[in-house]
C-alpha cells in the first residue's frame, strides 16, 4: 500500500470490455495500475499483449489502494468478499446496482459507473464519457475522484435508485436502438439493397435529436397519422409477426406521445 504522499495504486479485476477500457484509460493517464486480475487468468491473454500491466490470478492478487471490480453483476458480492479484510477502497462498475451490492464487511465501498457502451479494442474519447459515482467514506470519495481524473471529467454523484433509471435509459438509447438497426439492415439485405444506405439517415436522426430533441425531430408515418402507409408496412411484415408487433407497438407509442 502507498503512503499518503504518493499516488494511490489501482488493481482492476475482470477480463471483459469494461475492464479493458479501464486499463486503457488508467494507463493513458499514467495511473499506477499494479495489475489486472481474474479468476481465469487465461482470459487475460489479450490484456497481457496490449497493456504494460501485469496479470494475476484472482486467488493471489497484488495489494492496491483501490480495487475496481469490473465483473458481472452476478459476481460483485462474491468477488468483493475476498477483500473484506482489506482497508483498500473496493468499487464496482455496475450500472444497475448500488453500493450495497458489495459485501457489507468491505470497509471502504464505492461505485464507479462510466455511462458508455464498451467494446474491446474500440478507440474512445474517455473525457466525453459521463461518470456516475457513489461512496460511503471520505476515503472512497477521494479515491473515486482520483479514478475520474483518469477520464478527464468530473463525476456525478448518484444514488442506487436514480442509477437504475439511468441504466434503463441507456438500454433504450443503446441496446434497443442497436437491435432495431440490426432489423433495419436485415430488411435491406434480404432485398439486395446496400446496407450502407441507412447510415446517412441514422446520422441525421441522431444529429437532429441532439439539436432539437427527439420529440420535435420525430418524422414518419406514425407522427403524420398516415394510416394507409402504416397498413402497407404491417401487411409487408405479416410473415414476421414479432417484427410486425414491434412496428405496431412503436407506432402506437409515437402517436400517444404526440406533443
Amino acid at each position: 500500500m502507498n503512503s499518503a504522499s504518493t499516488a494511490p495504486t489501482v488493481l482492476v479485476v475482470g477480463s471483459g470490455n469494461v475492464a479493458w477500457h479501464l486499463c486503457s484509460a488508467f494507463e493513458k493517464a499514467k495511473l499506477p495500475v499494479v495489475g489486472v486480475a481474474n479468476r481465469t487468468v487465461e482470459k487475460l491473454h489479450e490484456f497481457k499483449q496490449h497493456f504494460s500491466i501485469p496479470v494475476f490470478d484472482l486467488k493471489t492478487p497484488p495489494e492496491a489502494d483501490i480495487i475496481v471490480l469490473a465483473v458481472s453483476d452476478n459476481s460483485i458480492h462474491l468477488v468483493s468478499e475476498q477483500f473484506i479484510n482489506s482497508v483498500s477502497t473496493v468499487v464496482h462498475t455496475s450500472g444497475v446496482f448500488g453500493i450495497k451490492e458489495l459485501h457489507t464487511k468491505v470497509k471502504n465501498k464505492g461505485v464507479f459507473y462510466p455511462f458508455q457502451s464498451f467494446t474491446k479494442g474500440n478507440t474512445l474519447d474517455y473525457s466525453s464519457i459521463p461518470l456516475f459515482v457513489e461512496s460511503d467514506t471520505a476515503q472512497s470519495k477521494k479515491h473515486l475522484s482520483y479514478l475520474a481524473s483518469a477520464f478527464g471529467s468530473a463525476p456525478y454523484c448518484i444514488d442506487a435508485a436514480s442509477k437504475k433509471s439511468l441504466h434503463i435509459s441507456g438500454v433504450f438509447a443503446n441496446n434497443f436502438i442497436n437491435k432495431l438497426l440490426q432489423e433495419s439492415m436485415h430488411l435491406l439485405e434480404e432485398n439486395q439493397i446496400p446496407q450502407e444506405v441507412i447510415w446517412p439517415l441514422v446520422e441525421e436522426t441522431i444529429k437532429k435529436a441532439k439539436h432539437i430533441g427527439p420529440a420535435k425531430a420525430q418524422t414518419g408515418p406514425a407522427i403524420r397519422n398516415d394510416q394507409k402507409t402504416i397498413n402497407e408496412h404491417l401487411e409487408y411484415l405479416k410473415n414476421q409477426p414479432e417484427l410486425q408487433n414491434v412496428y405496431a407497438k412503436l407506432t402506437q407509442l409515437i402517436q400517444e406521445k404526440k406533443s
